[in-house]
């Protein structure tokens, strides 16, 4: 799943902690490649929430780590990324990691980098996401994967 979000400026973006408190819980075990200061320059961050440190129902699991990418690909375009089969959990991850971004940004977004929707269609499209915690995301994905 790609997720493109248009901005008008690259220090608006949110920090990595930032990033991991939407995307996960305060105080998440999350892996990262990156920092702040690569992300505004244009480098990918990869951001994982490392599910077997926090809920030992993961372990040996081969979705128990799944990497979420942030990087610019234009000068004023953000791509958010996850793998299309990652779990539940992730994708929603991601989806927030975006509609946290567009709230920051008050930006546009795409899923094709082609036809942009504003703020508040988008913001329908990522509905199904919005209605689940951080908890009950976690298990949907357990039944899907367990």
């Amino acid at each position: 799943m790609e997720l493109y979000i248009k901005i008008k400026d690259a220090d608006s973006l949110p920090t990595i902690e930032d990033l991991k408190r939407v995307m996960f819980f305060e105080n998440a075990s999350v892996s990262r490649f990156g920092n702040d200061h690569l992300l505004r320059k244009g480098a990918e961050i990869a951001l994982s929430w490392d599910k077997w440190i926090d809920d030992p129902r993961w372990s040996h699991h081969s979705k128990s780590k799944e990497y979420i990418y942030i990087q610019f690909i234009q000068p004023n375009i953000v791509k958010v990324e996850v793998d299309d089969s990652a779990t539940f959990v992730d994708r929603r991850a991601a989806i927030l990691a975006g509609k946290f971004i567009v709230d920051i940004d008050d930006g546009d977004s795409s899923y094709d980098n082609e036809k942009w929707l504003q703020k508040k269609d988008f913001i329908r499209s990522i509905n199904k996401y919005l209605h689940f915690s951080f908890q009950s995301a976690v298990e949907q994905s357990l039944i899907a994967v367990l």
